[in-house]
């Protein structure tokens, strides 16, 4: 989590994007979700991703992740971010479109454009949920190297 936070990474406090990829990882991330919302935070989810949460209990607000898409209640995902909805994107890639750009392309340069927080691995996800729901950053102090050492035995 620090090494993440020294990347400039921002610990999220109102909302996260999910766009899940392939139905297994949907509900492998099902628990992370569970956490994220705990915490207090919204989720908003692509469609595919969203029934499967709501299948397993985990509410969400469910956006379309296609901004050309019509009808009057599709909710943009782009939109979200841009109104500061959104401070967190989880966005794992599932398959390729004409162009050989992966699925979730819009959602995720957005995110890049807007400077919001951009994970595009599951297994990356669910480690850092659990940092985030483990330490918040009250426990991320900084500590000289003696004192990791010290920590862990090594001298």
């Amino acid at each position: 989590l620090k090494a993440m936070l020294a990347t400039g990474f921002r610990m999220p406090s109102k909302g996260v994007l999910l766009s899940l990829g392939p139905v297994g990882d949907k509900y492998l991330f099902t628990e992370a979700a569970r956490t994220l919302r705990d915490l207090g935070l919204t989720l908003y989810a692509t469609p595919g991703t969203a029934e499967v949460l709501r299948s397993e209990g985990v509410g969400c607000n469910p956006l379309d992740p296609n901004p050309d898409a019509g009808g009057p209640s599709a909710t943009d995902a782009v939109e979200a971010m841009k109104s500061g909805r959104i401070d967190f994107v989880i966005n794992v890639p599932r398959q390729f479109d004409d162009r050989g750009r992966p699925d979730g392309y819009r959602i995720r340069r957005a995110a890049i454009d807007l400077q919001i927080p951009l994970v595009t691995d599951l297994c990356v996800a669910r480690k850092l949920v659990r940092a985030i729901s483990r330490c918040g950053t009250a426990g991320l102090r900084v500590r000289s190297m003696a004192e990791y050492l010290a920590l862990n035995g090594t001298h």
